[in-house]
């Protein structure tokens, strides 16, 4: 046992000596005693490695005997110099709640076993090493034993919430948004470092968890870099052992061993340490690698199934729910308002200290990014489990989908939405996993309904146990990540009672300080709570108060009344706060090193004489910043804390208020000394104290800078936060404003409000109207001015008679017994009061000042040496004006005194220097008078003088502009000076030289020199320039001397003298009365309270009556110590009895009553409204900027989402306007399709088909939809918004673009062009008007020397008369059958009408050149076809040519396309200007000659009008002359045509034309009686 000890307490202090910083940024743990020798053992079987890296195995941990192997005494520590400390005991460095973190434990369980793993991996060239810590658990392992693993081994105490991380990373897509991932990894560290917080993921090198670990690496960087600061010289002299303290990162990964690349190579069957090496693999769904960032990991040994390994962390989740060791203990909190409390029994409950309890359960949360049917499992199984989940919408996949049920289950709560949810929640998961449910229907409805059921047990028990992180509308939501994590727990959480009541209070109000989250502890927790007495543990309060960043949890704590201050602050605590600050650079710099003077280094942390005693350290510091005495009082704040009280319960509540103010204040924590600030009952006097002590700090002892104008800055704030209240104060109660001035605050050494205003130096607060009234009221004394008029003159003020009701109580009783009204002063204190005023001291002393003047100037201007007499009387009076001011300064106290203290040395040194040169020399003829005559003068002007600084600043007018000569004197004419010595005395030299080279060098040759450039500021003295004959020596030149230089230097000399140097004069007093000009009246007010003291504290007889006055007082004075001499006598004799003596009682101090309180308070509820009311518009822009961000990003998002909408919605429309189309079509195609039904031609074109076709012939161009209800112009379409489409001139051949018509509406549009300068507008003007058509017209016009003549007629006619076509508002033609859904020209030639010809050649089809075919007693006619080359179409013989758009006639055209088109004769001559007849012969020519009179050919017009064709638009159409040419013999065309075969087609309804040709055709088969069907 003895080697058993020895070896323990070496490798313990091994130990103790290696562990330490290294690596990656963790610091040196503390050094500490192990609680037992087991633990020790722990340690040491778990590292078996021996010096030549032999792994070797020492057993399992219930097994500590091994230890006697000696050779164990050579076993190699290095694995102990490891990156973490985690095998010790953590403690949480942001809870002061926690009473204590593991049990002694039993013996971990066997079946429980880990170790070390080494990560070696490289990284820019170079190995790094990392090192976490592992247990191999499997499915018979209890969980219990890996609790007391973690509690044992890993030294792991139950953290204060859990987040689950559920998102499997086969299912894992990369964000698009790498922004997103910032924001999760900077939520995810600020949650981490703010509370001790334990992440759970899969812990795979991929998908989250490697963002996860990404995280903490770059906060275990950061760490690293902030520990290495604290260790440099700047560090050290900031005191490293206030560095920020942070918790420990805990990310545990809980994976199975099976998914592992090296997973074979963990030995798991007992404790080892195992190197591992990533090779940086990329993860897939079943072989990866551990995230090597991971502090721990649970490895689920023998699973291989993913549905088991789940199950296995369902179970480990489970258990860490509840505490892991012993658990958290909190404050039990007794409601003592509790009417049914037995105080018997709450004392003895506080006696026996039994105020902890113990916590029952671990917050967990769920956080569900993206995810797999794996993890949507997984949400329901901790939805059942009571755990809420946080589900990061917009993330994809599973996080989605669960919201968007989540979503729908809570806007459609009822049954008969669930068919739909439920059929397009498949659609969706078909979506987001397309490869998972193939031919799995089974499997992918499971899924469904489980999505479904995490839904419904979110939203069981008036709960809701799903929060909804989404991203999408706010893209910076997950850097709040920690405030979705408190609101998905508070959410989910019911109001429990007793005990449960008080652990979750206190455990969510932890979390909320951890993570600053003051409006989640008021929204979700004291609401929650209202209707209980809350009370909050000290080490709450203490946070609040040390933490940064607290304050709004401070202003919560003391709104709700959760502490009660004086029962929570006594000299202990507070020696605490100041000693346990974060940053206590300035306190110990500024205060202890500055203002105490204390030795650098060795005054912090302060010690109990820091609070002791009247004189304390502390009590020094507030009185050379204030000028106050005993401001904090130790013995009082803990008599109060221990309930013996030295004063009220108010009072000592304000004591320990201010206390904790000055506290604040001293240490530099302005938010915290406003939130104290706020809850304080004397508001106004503690701001003007605040302001004092920033003020004086600022100005006497700090140094940097920015620290200096910050204090300023805060001084000026909290001045003129009192000023603000003792407005609001007046407004609302004048007489109240002005008499609390007068109060005692004994708080405060007993001044009072206007004192401590005048101890702080506050100009505005003693500048208000109410100070001002107070002070006019203090100016009168008890007096009251009445105005005497007499006719037109008005008595000046000095002389107006005074009265005025005496507050004082002489003789009250007997007043009030006779209950009289108007009550009359006695006589003699009439007189007494009169001239106890101060405004009748101040003309009394005035008067006597200025006849002391008077006698002075007369003493003075008496030739010779003066009368003696007056002298003797002179300087009595100057002594007793000097005595008084002695008085006056001793009255002052701390006040300033230093012109004063001048003041009384030089007319002391006046006197001494007058008794001897003035007095004396009556008796000691030997010193001159003239010596006496200018002291003398001396004084007079200083006495004079000083009348301005006594006198003049009562005087409104005089007083202000008094203020501005100082400043003026003081800065300006000083600061001019300066600059101006150097002038004067350079250029007074340089003169004296220049003019007078041969002056002997004296005393009043420089006197000369300086009074000449001195006086040149108000004379020019310029008569020696010219020179004189005066020679001081023959070998020299005469003086003054001519010269150039004398004038040079002269001229400049006075140039900068009077032009520049007086001009600046002038300036910088002119910018100085400016500048002060506003604020002159307020320092004027200011000043003028400092007179009114003074002539307060004045004795009634002025100078050199005062002596009376000091006689009367020397006489009461020794009455005074005759009278205590005589009762000291008394009492140590016999002659009378104690008792009957008096004694000497403290003085009573008239405390405030509780209204004058509550009068405060309801001023400070307005001032804090107002100051909200100011910090809302202060930040109103950047919530305004804030919320245009998130209105941008929605709106992005909802503008894609119309997008979205709006295609499909025009997509919907487009295709019902299409259905709608063709079903038109279909309906005019069934009604062409009965052959016996011959429809009417002229009918059949006003419903133009063809001509609504899309696309438009040769483009891509779609028409606009018009339905046939639309197509007449007189039927209202006001959604009909045509393409507008014109074929431009460049496209058609070059022989014929001199016939097109140019694009009109162009034109139009390029003249409507501001911007379109003069020439082009004339070109365009001309141009239109050289080739503006005639419409409805036939012109004839001539191009290239050939006559053309358009016929812009249309050939539809009404009635027998050709119609009138419309034109629109641009001046071209409408198309008279209706719309065609084109604007424009098209393709064809002209606007408005486009006349052509069609020919349908026609014969009886025959078997044999005798017979004919024959369907249903008709014959079957057949027609010749021409195919266009270009769209391929078939159509009817015809020519758009023609005299009106070239030199041929339209007849000439038809012939001449027939021969080339049908006959292949392209180069044929033909007549050009045919006529009808000659086109009838033309065609007539090809009949076979035949017997019998009956030539056998009939031609004839069967239609003449509009056209139905594909070209047609709105406003240029097909107008066509449809000729019939039949053969009713056999013809000769056949010889003669080239294909025969494709040329000639029968007639039949299978037979498809362009446009309305069929029509034509039938038309055509119904005249000659053929067969047609």
């Amino acid at each position: 046992m003895c080697i058993h000890g020895r070896v323990v307490r070496t490798v313990a202090a091994h130990c103790q000596k290696r562990i330490g910083f290294r690596g990656r940024g963790f610091k040196a743990p503390p050094r500490r005693r192990y609680s037992s020798n087991l633990v020790n053992f722990a340690v040491l079987l778990i590292a078996g490695v021996d010096p030549g890296g032999r792994q070797e195995v020492w057993g399992h941990l219930e097994a500590p005997s091994g230890m006697a192997d000696p050779d164990l005494l050579d076993f190699n520590m290095d694995y102990l110099t490891i990156d973490e400390d985690q095998y010790r005991t953590v403690t949480s460095l942001s809870s002061y709640i926690s009473r204590g973190s593991v049990d002694n434990l039993d013996e971990v369980s066997s079946r429980v076993t880990g170790g070390i793993l080494k990560f070696e991996f490289e990284a820019g060239g170079c190995e790094e090493l990392h090192q976490s810590y592992f247990i191999a658990i499997n499915e018979d392992s209890s969980m219990d034993g890996m609790a007391k693993y973690m509690s044992k081994i890993w030294r792991k105490r139950t953290p204060d919430i859990i987040l689950t991380i559920m998102s499997n990373i086969g299912h894992f897509k990369p964000w698009e948004d790498l922004s997103q991932v910032e924001d999760f990894q900077s939520g995810l560290t600020q949650a981490l470092n703010t509370t001790n917080m334990w992440v759970l993921t899969n812990g795979l090198d991929g998908g989250i968890s490697r963002i996860v670990g990404d995280a903490i690496h770059n906060e275990h960087e950061r760490r690293s870099i902030l520990l290495s600061r604290a260790n440099t010289a700047y560090g050290k002299i900031a005191n490293s052992a206030h560095v920020e303290e942070l918790t420990k990162l805990t990310v545990i990964g809980i994976v199975p061993k099976s998914t592992l690349s090296y997973g074979k190579d963990i030995a798991t069957t007992h404790d080892v340490v195992v190197p591992l090496k990533n090779k940086g693999l990329r993860a897939k769904r079943h072989t990866s690698e551990l995230n090597a960032e991971h502090s721990h990991f649970i490895l689920l040994d023998n699973i291989t199934d993913l549905h088991e390994s789940m199950a296995l962390r369902y179970k480990i989740e489970e258990r860490l729910l509840t505490p892991i060791g012993r658990g958290k203990r909190y404050r039990k909190m007794i409601n003592m308002s509790d009417p049914n409390l037995n105080m018997e029994d709450a004392s003895a409950f506080l006696h026996n200290h039994s105020d902890i309890i113990s916590s029952t359960s671990t917050p967990m949360v769920g956080l569900l990014i993206q995810g797999g049917p794996i993890d949507i499992e997984h949400v329901v199984d901790l939805l059942r489990k009571k755990v809420p989940v946080l589900v990061v919408k917009g993330s994809g996949l599973a996080a989605d989908l669960v919201a968007f049920v989540f979503n729908e289950k809570l806007t459609h709560p009822n049954e008969e939405h669930e068919a739909y949810l439920k059929q397009e929640l498949i659609k969706r998961m078909l979506v987001c996993y397309p490869n998972d449910f193939q031919d799995d229907e089974p499997a992918r409805n499971h899924c469904r309904d489980l999505i479904i059921e995490s839904a419904n047990l979110a939203l069981q028990e008036n709960g809701k146990s799903i929060t909804i992180l989404d991203i999408e509308a706010d893209p910076s939501a997950l850097k709040n990540l920690d405030m979705y994590i408190l609101l998905a727990l508070f959410e989910s959480q019911g109001t429990k009672q007793g005990t449960q009541f008080q652990e979750q209070f206190q455990s969510d109000l932890k979390l909320t300080m951890d993570w600053n989250r003051c409006d989640l502890a008021e929204s979700r927790i004291f609401r929650k709570y209202s209707g209980k007495v809350l009370q909050i543990p000290p080490e709450l309060f203490d946070r609040a108060l040390l933490k940064r960043d607290r304050e709004k949890f401070l202003d919560l704590f003391m709104e709700k009344k959760t502490i009660v201050l004086h029962q929570y602050l006594n000299h202990k605590k507070l020696l605490y706060l100041f000693n346990q600050l974060e940053k206590p650079e300035f306190f110990c710099h500024i205060c202890l090193e500055g203002v105490l003077a204390k030795i650098p280094g060795t005054c912090y942390p302060v010690d109990r004489d820091f609070l002791m005693d009247k004189d304390s350290e502390l009590n020094q510091i507030l009185n050379k910043l204030t000028g106050l005495e005993n401001l904090v009082s130790s013995y009082d704040l803990s008599m109060n804390a221990s309930g013996k009280y030295v004063c009220d319960k108010p009072a000592a509540e304000r004591k320990a208020l201010l206390a904790l103010i000055y506290w604040a204040a001293l240490t530099n924590n302005p938010k915290i000394v406003k939130s104290l600030w706020l809850q304080s009952e004397q508001p106004m006097v503690t701001a003007l104290i605040i302001s004092r002590i920033w003020h004086q700090l600022s100005k006497k002892w700090v140094k940097d800078l920015d620290t200096k104008r910050q204090l300023k800055e805060d001084a000026i704030e909290f001045g003129q936060h009192a000023v603000d209240l003792l407005d609001l104060s007046y407004k609302d109660s004048a007489l109240h404003a002005i008499a609390s001035l007068d109060d005692k605050l004994p708080e405060f050494g007993n001044k009072t409000v206007t004192q401590v205003a005048q101890l702080c130096r506050n100009k505005y607060f003693i500048a208000h109207k109410s100070c001002q009234k107070w002070m006019n009221h203090r100016w009168h004394g008890v007096l009251r001015i009445r105005e005497v008029d007499y006719r037109i003159f008005k008595l000046p003020e000095y002389v107006k008679k005074r009265s005025r009701k005496a507050n004082v109580t002489y003789h009250v009783k007997e007043m009030l017994s006779y209950g009289r009204q108007n009550l009359k002063v006695p006589i003699f204190l009439q007189f007494y009061y009169f001239y106890s005023a101060p405004i009748v001291k101040f003309y009394i002393s005035q008067f006597f000042y200025f006849l002391y003047l008077m006698l002075f100037s007369l003493a003075a201007i008496i030739p010779s040496c003066g009368d003696i007499q007056i002298d003797i009387i002179l300087y009595f009076w100057t002594f007793m004006l000097w005595i008084e001011v002695i008085r006056k300064t001793i009255l002052k106290k701390r006040l300033t005194v230093h012109w004063t203290v001048v003041e009384i040395i030089l007319i002391f040194l006046y006197l001494l220097t007058v008794g001897i040169i003035r007095i004396i020399p009556r008796y000691l003829p030997s010193i001159q008078y003239t010596t006496a005559k200018f002291i003398m003068c001396l004084g007079l002007i200083y006495f004079y003088y000083r009348t301005m600084n006594i006198y003049f600043p009562i005087s409104p007018v005089l007083g202000p502009m008094l203020i501005s000569i100082k400043r003026m004197v003081r800065y300006d004419f000083i600061t001019w000076f300066k600059m101006f010595m150097i002038i004067m005395v350079s250029g007074g030299i340089a003169i004296q030289a220049t003019l007078y080279p041969n002056y002997p060098l004296s005393e009043y040759g420089l006197t000369m020199a300086l009074s000449r450039a001195l006086f040149a500021m108000f004379l020019t003295k310029i008569d020696d320039l010219d020179g004189a004959k005066v020679r001081f020596s023959d070998e020299y030149a005469v003086c003054p001397h001519r010269s150039f230089g004398g004038y040079a230097i002269t001229i400049q000399y006075l140039l900068l003298t009077k032009l520049i140097f007086i001009t600046l004069l002038y300036a910088l007093f002119s910018t100085t009365t400016t500048k002060i000009q506003a604020e002159s009246e307020k320092i004027w007010k200011f000043q003028l309270h400092d007179l009114i003291v003074d002539f307060e504290t004045r004795l009634r007889l002025p100078a050199p009556l005062n002596f009376i006055s000091y006689f009367f007082m020397l006489f009461e004075l020794i009455y005074k110590a005759g009278k205590k001499m005589y009762k000291w006598i008394c009492r140590s004799g016999c002659c009378v009895k104690h008792e009957d003596l008096p004694t000497d009682k403290p003085p009573a101090i008239k405390v405030k009553h509780h209204s004058d309180f509550t009068f405060w308070k309801t001023l400070m509820k307005n001032l804090k409204k107002q100051q909200k009311q100011d910090e809302i518009n202060a930040l109103r822009p950047i919530e305004m900027e804030q919320r245009m961000q998130q209105l941008l990003s929605q709106s992005l998002v909802q503008m894609q989402f119309n997008d979205k909408l709006t295609e499909q919605l025009s997509n919907l429309e487009r295709s019902v306007m299409t259905c709608q189309m063709a079903l038109e079509q279909v309906h005019h195609k069934i009604d062409t399709m009965d052959p016996k039904k011959l429809p009417d031609m002229e009918k059949t074109t006003i419903l133009h088909m063809a001509s609504r076709e899309s696309p438009y012939p040769g483009t891509t161009v779609e028409r606009f939809p018009v339905f046939d209800k639309y197509i007449n112009w007189e039927e209202a379409y006001a959604s009909y918004d045509p393409v507008l489409y014109t074929k431009p001139i460049e496209e058609y051949p070059e022989e014929v673009r001199l016939l097109i018509d140019l694009d009109y509406i162009e034109l139009i549009h390029k003249l409507e062009d501001v911007s379109l300068d003069q020439d082009d507008r004339h070109s365009i003007l001309s141009t239109q008007t050289l080739h503006r058509p005639l419409w409805n017209v036939v012109a004839g016009y001539s191009i290239n020397d050939i006559n053309m003549e358009i016929n812009r007629m249309s050939w539809i006619d009404k009635d027998g008369v050709p119609i009138k076509y419309a034109l629109d508002s641009y001046n071209i033609p409408l198309n008279p059958n209706g719309r065609t859904g084109l604007r424009g020209r098209g393709k064809l030639w002209r606007w408005g009408p486009n006349h052509s010809v069609k020919v349908v050649i026609s014969r009886w089809k025959r078997y044999k050149s005798d017979s004919f075919i024959k369907v249903n007693d008709k014959r079957v006619m057949e027609v010749i076809i021409i195919q266009k080359r270009a769209t391929g179409e078939l159509t009817l013989p015809e020519a758009s040519s023609g005299k009106e758009y070239g030199h041929l006639s339209l007849y000439s055209a038809v012939c001449k396309k027939f021969l080339d088109k049908v006959l292949g004769q392209k180069n044929a001559e033909i007549d050009e200007q045919m006529s009808e007849n000659q086109m009838v012969e033309f065609f007539e020519q090809f009949v076979e000659p035949h017997q019998g009179p009956f030539t056998g050919f009939t031609s004839g017009i069967i239609y003449k009008g509009y056209m139905d064709d594909p070209s047609n638009t709105d406003n240029a159409w097909r107008e066509a002359e449809v000729w019939n040419f039949h053969y009713h013999v056999p013809d000769n065309l056949d010889s003669r045509i080239v294909q025969k075969e494709k040329r000639w087609k029968e007639v039949s309804s299978y037979l498809h034309l362009a446009g309305n040709q069929n029509l034509i055709l039938q038309e055509t088969a119904r005249i000659n009686g053929a067969y047609y069907v």
